[in-house]
């Protein structure tokens, strides 16, 4: 944790509307909010009236399609589990 809970709700929402527009890390709004996840980050936006956008940006849509695709190269190399499938 940061131990940053002095920080006022202007402050917080700032943080949080920074974090919402991609130029703060979700770890950095955490931190600042002092919370322990992104679901509370999620809760404060709520309690705060912060609206959360409804997709990914480009980079984290990206971000996620290598993932996906390192866990299927993974997945193939390794087969099904004992088990599952044919």
């Amino acid at each position: 944790m940061g131990g940053n809970s002095a920080a006022s709700d202007t402050q917080k929402r700032w943080a949080l509307e920074l974090w919402q527009a991609g130029h703060l890390t979700s770890r950095r709004a955490i931190d600042i909010l002092d919370v322990q996840d992104v679901m509370d980050l999620w809760a404060a936006a709520g309690a705060l009236g912060v609206k959360i956008r409804p997709g990914l940006l480009v980079r984290e849509a990206r971000a996620a399609e290598r993932a996906t695709a390192m866990v299927r190269r993974l997945m193939n190399k390794q087969g099904p589990e004992e088990g599952e499938g044919p």
